[in-house]
């Protein structure tokens, strides 16, 4: 009964009031698809996050016994992670490239991710995808296209790295 009122108010609205409220569902039919969306893919993005932050550890002892140290101090790492941080926060995305390019070996990349733990990106204002949570390597490939990725990558590589995003 509800359903045939609000049917036969709808057929009596202009058409211009029509696509208004097409529109309007639509709008909000797609919000409540990408918030669900993006809230399983946070949830797991977090624990995928916990457990990259844990294995860095032991591979990080690893290459120590190997030879391999870290390059820079740990306020240098904690300084680079705030600036993908920044990056990767709000409506725009820069590639964070620039960070990547100081790396000189697999420690140095581990050390960074370490440093960038796990941390919540802003969406941005009016920005109806909501915030992101996860370590540095999800943050990356939630942001970041698969040209920037393969760029960072190949980057990384040159030197000898073998960490890939």
């Amino acid at each position: 009964m509800a359903t045939k009122k609000l049917y036969d108010y709808y057929n009596g609205l202009p058409s211009w009031a029509k696509g208004v409220v097409v529109i309007g569902v639509g709008v909000a039919a797609w919000t409540v698809y990408t918030r669900i969306t993006s809230t399983l893919k946070n949830k797991k993005s977090q624990k995928e996050s916990k457990e990259v932050i844990n294995s860095s550890n032991d591979e990080i002892t690893k290459l120590n016994k190997e030879g391999v140290r870290q390059s820079y101090s740990d306020a240098q790492y904690k300084i680079w992670a705030d600036a993908a941080f920044s990056c990767y926060s709000g409506w725009g995305t820069c590639t964070g490239d620039t960070i990547f390019i100081n790396m000189k070996n697999d420690v140095d990349v581990l050390k960074l991710i370490q440093a960038f733990g796990v941390r919540t990106i802003p969406s941005g204002m009016w920005n109806p995808a909501p915030d992101f949570t996860g370590s540095l390597p999800s943050v990356m490939r939630d942001e970041l296209s698969g040209s920037d990725l393969s760029s960072i990558n190949r980057l990384l590589a040159k030197k000898g790295i073998k960490y890939q995003f």
